[in-house]
């Protein structure tokens, strides 16, 4: 995996090569709704989410 990261007030971190420990991206809640229509078939609507959370695990011996 190649990633950087970037904060304007500390510059980027490249991750390649590192010893970084775990990177986890999760959204912040469900995909999809499920509706029941009048003849009782079920629908599954896509839901767009744009929030969520990074997780990122750095050992402290790493650089």
């Amino acid at each position: 995996m190649k990633s950087v990261l970037y904060h304007p007030d500390v510059g980027t971190a490249n991750l390649h090569l590192c010893g970084i420990g775990k990177v986890v991206i999760s959204s912040a809640g469900d995909l999809t709704s499920h509706t029941t229509t009048a003849d009782g078939c079920v629908v599954v609507n896509r839901l767009k989410m744009t929030n969520g959370t990074v997780r990122i695990e750095v050992p402290q011996n790493s650089i």
